[in-house]
Order: C-alpha cells, then sequence, then structure tokens
C-alpha cells in the first residue's frame, strides 16, 4: 500500500476516517469488510479479489484538528512500536493472508496478553526495556509502582510477560 500522506480538508475526525476507507477502495479495488478506530490508528480488514490483509490508516491532525492527513499501510509495513492496537480478531480473519507477518503479529498479540493481565495492589511485577526491573505496585488506575521509595506511573507496555 501507499505510504504518502493524504490531506483531507476538514475538522472531522470522522470525516476523515470516511475518506480514508473510501481512498483504500477506490485506488486499491478492495472492500472494506470491518474497521474500527484506536486513538489516531484505523485498522480495516481488507478484502481483494484474492485475498484478505489488514491495513491501518494513520490520523494526523494539522492546525489544531482543522484539517487532518492520513498515511495508510498494510500489515506488511506496520512495524512501528505504537501500532499495535490492531484487534485481535483482525488477526484471524486474516490468518491465510500472504501479507502477514508474524513479527508484527507476535508484538500485537502480546500487547492484548498485556492489557488483560490481572494486577493487584501489592503485586511485585518485572519490568523490559527500563532501568528499573521489578517495582511493588501501589496502584492500579493508573499503574503506579514502587522502587527503592520512589513512585513511578508503569505503561503497561514495559511489563514482562508472567
Amino acid at each position: 500500500m501507499a505510504s504518502e500522506w493524504f490531506e483531507f480538508n476538514s475538522g472531522s475526525h470522522k470525516g476523515c476516517i470516511e475518506d480514508a476507507v473510501a481512498s483504500v477502495e477506490c485506488k486499491y479495488g478492495a472492500t472494506v469488510e470491518r474497521q474500527t478506530a484506536r486513538g489516531n490508528c484505523v485498522w480495516m480488514v481488507v478484502k481483494t479479489s484474492h485475498y484478505k490483509f489488514i491495513a491501518v490508516v494513520i490520523l494526523m491532525p494539522i492546525h489544531r484538528g482543522r484539517y487532518w492527513k492520513y498515511r495508510i499501510f498494510a500489515e506488511g509495513r506496520c512495524d512501528r512500536l505504537e501500532w499495535v492496537t490492531c484487534p485481535e480478531a483482525f488477526l484471524q480473519a486474516t490468518a491465510d493472508s500472504p501479507q502477514r507477518k508474524e513479527g508484527w503479529r507476535k508484538l500485537v498479540r502480546e500487547y492484548h496478553q498485556k492489557r488483560r493481565q490481572i494486577i493487584k495492589v501489592g503485586d511485585r511485577v518485572r519490568l523490559t526495556d527500563t532501568k528499573i526491573p521489578e517495582v511493588q505496585i501501589k496502584g492500579v488506575n493508573p499503574l503506579i509502582g514502587d522502587y527503592a521509595g520512589t513512585l513511578y506511573r508503569i505503561p503497561r507496555r514495559l511489563l514482562a510477560l508472567e
């Protein structure tokens, strides 16, 4: 799929999504079977005459949201860490896609597993990608951890899977 930015001259987030869906369908001769928005990412299951694949539309507001631009990526190009919010059902719907990228699908599954992980006050949890090896949970919404007497807000993406 294309990686150029398309501009949408409206202040409407919803209008930009509709324009992006129409662009995917028109430009690639495909139909969008399912779609969902997660933040500024719109995830789609796209069906061509030969197969289904996952596409993501990244939305970016410009001029304080009066205008929007968007970029369309197919699954094979979804390798940035923040692009792992794709619904797991979309992975299952496109299991036989030739554009399937297993490394990225593994990251998506880990993201959802971390979100489902049940954490209680008093639990000790290990962290990844940080200098702090583990924290004791002091609050769960938001997730607050204590390390050496200092409290830190803990993003779930830093939790080590148990």
